[in-house]
């Protein structure tokens, strides 16, 4: 019964494979900014077979906010925001998954704007 199975089971992990690389927004690196400045940037890493990695650093610190498999919401480590890459931006969503707002400088958005008015939203840049 097993040697049936063992087939079948290798069919399911390389159509799942499949499907998980069509549905990702890039692979490689991504760059991007919520806080202003050249030194408090994000970088986004995802691989071919979905493994996603967000980062936060800057001039004294780096640290990591979200290990695991790319998804439509990926839950940051550091609070209750998620994040989510829509085209060529990435935003931050609060914990009722609406957009997040008070960042600091969206270098992307009118700094004119009332701090708690800016949106956490910022355009993917390639490095």
């Amino acid at each position: 019964m097993l040697k049936k199975l063992v087939p079948l089971f290798g069919l399911l992990m390389i159509s799942s494979l499949s499907y998980a690389n069509t549905n990702l927004p890039f692979t490689g690196e991504r760059i991007f900014n919520f806080a202003g400045g050249n030194d408090n940037n994000g970088l986004i890493k995802i691989q071919k077979d979905g493994a996603t990695d967000i980062e936060m650093f800057g001039k004294r610190f780096s640290h990591t906010v979200y290990r695991g498999m790319y998804s439509d919401s990926m839950a940051s480590d550091e609070d209750e925001s998620y994040f989510k890459v829509i085209g060529d931006s990435i935003i931050k969503l609060d914990k009722n998954g609406n957009i997040a707002y008070g960042c600091e400088a969206t270098p992307d958005y009118d700094l004119d704007v009332n701090l708690y008015e800016r949106p956490c939203i910022s355009k993917l840049y390639e490095d």
